[in-house]
């Protein structure tokens, strides 16, 4: 769960910031060679942009998918859980 600390703490942002600024600048530079909104390369750089929220939102997902696994299938017997509904055969006896 470092990667909570580091989100809440904003440790990464400037690191997020400078490598979109670097593709700014290499974005810029292609324009100046004549490189117009069709060039594949420019189009790389204009959808290669990190958007921090996005970043760590993915990067907390991938932390919390075994944690959350783990809770569900420990719950899976609780009798508060629908793992048991047979939704198969519920929805067929409303449309019979």
């Amino acid at each position: 769960m470092n990667y909570l600390e580091i989100y809440i703490d904003e440790f990464n942002d400037k690191g997020i910031q400078i490598a979109n600024a670097f593709l700014d600048v290499m974005r810029c530079k292609l324009t100046e060679l004549g490189a117009d909104s069709t060039d594949p390369f420019a189009n790389v750089f204009d959808n290669s942009h990190i958007e921090t929220e996005q970043y760590y939102m993915n990067i907390l997902s991938e932390d919390l998918k075994p944690i959350v696994s783990d809770l569900r299938n420990i719950h899976m017997k609780d009798s508060n859980t629908a793992s048991d509904i047979d939704y198969q055969s519920m929805v067929k006896n409303i449309i019979d």
